[in-house]
């Protein structure tokens, strides 16, 4: 089984009932013919690597801090896989939180809104990082407009829920294991992703995304060609949709010893949240007997999921 490939500069008649298809089905499928500039993706593929060859003095430096979703989180900081109330060792990655650059009128600068940092040894890291976002926001405004249409809405639906959303941009630095994992260890341990979209763009190296299967099994998910983005369904959108597309397990798994040295890998996700106090409840035509879930916000459920992964330390 391979994932299909949307490809954004057909007509909406034939990508929209792809996308629903594939939701419904996987979760997952893969985006190319984005627009977004081959120059942007390669200088924010450049600055990640930059940064996470800095001393680790220099990346602490930057930390997040409590209270904010900002800045660098450590090898082995958290565990991915307590979302799903799974007892993990911590996962084998370390990561570096974006969030909005812009803050909303009248909204205060706190929480999800707290500035971003960035190292004073990579001056151009904020401007690399912040026109990415920017590209990515306007992806995913996209995609939701695809998705509305094939959830048999009006296009311009989601709009509303997403002037001013709460969605992260984060850097990932999978290094080469030169020790062998423990049990129960991963570069990123089961979960499911929290938000509405995630849009990542992965290296094809050596330990790599797994997506699950209804049948339990595991499928290997590598890009088929540079530039080209994986992009899956999140908790918010499931709960929209009311499991009518699926928010499905994923995992990053471990590299064969043999190439264990040869492993690193990076990873550029753009996880989209609607805005912080967007109600997310059953949408009307997916409602189909009664709402599995009490309505929510996009700001409670992150909160929830951040403390999972993080205990204590969780930003907001």
């Amino acid at each position: 089984m391979s994932l299909p490939i949307i490809d954004l500069t057909q007509p909406m008649s034939s990508t929209a009932p792809l996308l629903g298809d594939t939701c419904e089905n996987t979760g997952f499928f893969l985006v190319r013919g984005h627009g977004v500039p081959s120059s942007l993706i390669g200088d924010m593929a450049e600055t990640s690597r930059r940064f996470f060859d800095l001393p680790v003095e220099q990346k602490k430096a930057v930390a997040a801090q409590p209270g904010s979703d900002r800045g660098y989180r450590a090898l082995g900081a958290g565990k991915l896989g307590e979302t799903a109330g799974q007892t993990v060792a911590p996962d084998l990655r370390e990561n570096y939180f974006i969030g909005p650059p812009d803050l909303p009128a009248g909204k205060a600068a706190s929480g999800f809104f707290s500035a971003n940092v960035w190292p004073a040894t990579l001056p151009e890291m904020g401007e690399v990082c912040t026109a990415y976002y920017k590209a990515m926001k306007g992806l995913a405004d996209h995609l939701l407009m695809l998705s509305a249409v094939a959830l048999s809405l009006p296009e311009n639906y989601f709009e509303p829920y997403n002037d001013a959303p709460i969605s992260q941009l984060t850097m990932v630095n999978y290094p080469e294991q030169q020790e062998a994992p423990g049990d129960s260890q991963f570069r990123a341990s089961e979960h499911t992703d929290f938000g509405a979209l995630t849009l990542l763009l992965a290296e094809d190296k050596p330990g790599g995304l797994q997506v699950q299967q209804r049948d339990g099994t595991w499928l290997n998910v590598a890009p088929p060609e540079p530039n080209c983005y994986i992009v899956n369904i999140g908790d918010l959108m499931a709960r929209w949709t009311n499991d009518r597309w699926k928010s499905t397990v994923h995992r990053v798994i471990n590299p064969p010893r043999e190439k264990a040295m040869i492993s690193r890998r990076q990873s550029i996700v753009f996880f989209h949240h609607p805005n912080e106090d967007a109600n997310i409840a059953c949408l009307p035509t997916c409602v189909n007997g009664e709402a599995r879930y009490a309505p929510t916000t996009p700001g409670q459920h992150l909160r929830e999921r951040l403390t999972a992964v993080y205990g204590k330390k969780s930003p907001n």
